[in-house]
C-alpha cells in the first residue's frame, strides 16, 4: 500500500478527507495528517510517504514554501495541492514547481479519489519498470561469458546481424533492455563512435 500524508490548517476539510476517502480500496493508507506546512514538513520528511495532499494558504510556512523543502528531499513523493478558488495563483505557482495536480475547495470526494487513482496506477507503472530494469541489471551482472560479451560488442559495432546476437545471448534474455543498458555502461564511447565512423 502507498502512504498518503495530508495537510489542512481547516480541521473540518483535514477530518472529511480522512474520513470519506476510501483508503484501502484505492490501495493507500493514511501515513498522517498535520494542520501547519512546518509541522507537515517535519513528519513527512521522518515518514516519506509516497504521496502527499496539502493545502496552499496556512499559517506559518504555507504549502508552497513547503513544496519548496519537500522537493529538495532525496526522495522525490507525488504532491497534490488543495486550493480555494481565489487562490489560483498559488495553484499555477505548485504547479510550475512540479506538483501532480490540484483540487479545488470545496472538495468532491468523487473527484479526489479518481486522482489518488490515477497516482496509484502512475505509482504501479513506475514500480513495474523498475522491477524490469532492476531484473535486466541484475543478469547482466551475472553475464560472465566471453563469447556473449564479445558478441554483444561486434553487433553495437555492426559487424554480426540481431539474428546471430541472439544465438549467442541466454534463453528468454530480454535483449532490447539488455542491449539498452549495455550502451550506457560502454566505456570510451567516444573512441567506440570514431571507429565505427
Amino acid at each position: 500500500m502507498y502512504q498518503v500524508f495530508v495537510v489542512d490548517d481547516e480541521s473540518i476539510i483535514l477530518e472529511g478527507i480522512c474520513s470519506m476517502v476510501a483508503w484501502e480500496e484505492l490501495g493507500l493508507s493514511l501515513a498522517g495528517t498535520a494542520m501547519d506546512g512546518s509541522t507537515a514538513y517535519q513528519a513527512i520528511e521522518k515518514l516519506q510517504p509516497d504521496i502527499i495532499l496539502t493545502d496552499i494558504c496556512m499559517p506559518g510556512m504555507d504549502g508552497l514554501e513547503m513544496l519548496r523543502k519537500i522537493l529538495s528531499l532525496p526522495y522525490k513523493p507525488i504532491v497534490m495541492i488543495i486550493s480555494g478558488y481565489n487562490e489560483f495563483d498559488y495553484a499555477k505557482r505548485a504547479l510550475q514547481l512540479g506538483v501532480f495536480d490540484y483540487i479545488s475547495k470545496p472538495i468532491d470526494i468523487g473527484v479526489l479519489q479518481q486522482q489518488l487513482a490515477e497516482i496509484v496506477r502512475q505509482l504501479e507503472q513506475k514500480k513495474t519498470e523498475q522491477d524490469q530494469l532492476d531484473i535486466v541489471r541484475s543478469r547482466a551482472e551475472k553475464l560472465d561469458d566471453w563469447e556473449v560479451k564479445t558478441g554483444l560488442r561486434r553487433y553495437i559495432a555492426g559487424s554480426i546481424d540481431e539474428s546471430k546476437l541472439l544465438e549467442l545471448l541466454p534463453q528468454g534474455f530480454p535483449t532490447d533492455y539488455f542491449i539498452a543498458c549495455l550502451i550506457i555502461q560502454i566505456e570510451n564511447f567516444d573512441d567506440l563512435t570514431n571507429r565505427m565512423k
